[in-house]
């Protein structure tokens, strides 16, 4: 429930802070972020867990070098993760040491991401009091903390630093509508995928595998 409420938090006080091209060049951005998030392996033992619920907050800001096309970035903080169930036993690194967790453990990521998204951005022309958007890019990530819980309640909230990768990149997808209030407000929502192209674990101890992080999700705000 604790997850539950921080993430409607973020959407209940997700600001967009937004001007037309014809005003400057630049828009800024600041919205709260809710998503899904899954885990993909193609390692035959590993199996991708229950999908989790994650949030975040983003700085955004666009330079418009057309009135219909702008360069994108900003800062991102995501809490993600994922699960992943081990159907043969494996070592586990753990910050008090290296645990075997037995055959069928699930193990829950609990990861934290500092994220610099890079993209570009079309804004269709406005129809009515509306305009609409899409934006595509890279995410360089850096990670910035990691803890793992088991199904067999032997480890909770544990330092897994380890185990996984300080740093990452992904690519993301979005699509979202603004719609004017008047006197440069604005209702702003959009929708977006995100997967990375690395392998998010180190392999520490174990075979090599390639295990991504995905995230679908909603962004809202209001703004002015």
């Amino acid at each position: 429930m604790k997850r539950f409420l921080i993430v409607f938090l973020f959407l209940g006080i997700a600001v967009s802070l937004s001007a037309q091209y014809k005003e400057g060049p630049l828009m800024f951005t600041a919205s709260g972020v809710s998503h899904l998030n899954w885990i993909f392996t193609d390692y035959p033992d590993n199996n991708p867990g229950p999908v989790r619920i994650g949030g975040g907050a983003e700085f955004h800001v666009d330079y418009f070098f057309e009135p219909n096309f702008a360069f994108s970035s900003g800062i991102i903080w995501s809490l993600s993760g994922g699960n992943m169930i081990y159907s043969k036993s494996v070592p586990i690194s753990f910050v008090n040491g290296i645990d075997s967790l037995p055959a069928g453990t699930q193990l829950t990521y609990h990861l934290q991401f500092v994220e610099i998204p890079l993209g570009l951005k079309l804004v269709s022309r406005e129809i009515g009091y509306s305009t609409f958007f899409a934006d595509f890019g890279i995410d360089p990530m850096l990670r910035i903390r990691a803890v793992g819980d088991t199904s067999d309640n032997m480890h909770n909230k544990v330092q897994i630093n380890d185990e996984l990768s300080r740093v990452n990149i992904g690519y993301h997808c979005e699509f979202g509508i603004n719609y004017s209030l008047g006197n440069s407000m604005a209702v702003v929502l959009a929708i977006y995928y995100q997967n990375t192209f690395l392998d998010f674990t180190t392999d520490l101890n174990k075979p090599h595998d390639n295990s991504r992080i995905n995230l679908a999700g909603i962004k809202l705000g209001f703004g002015f």
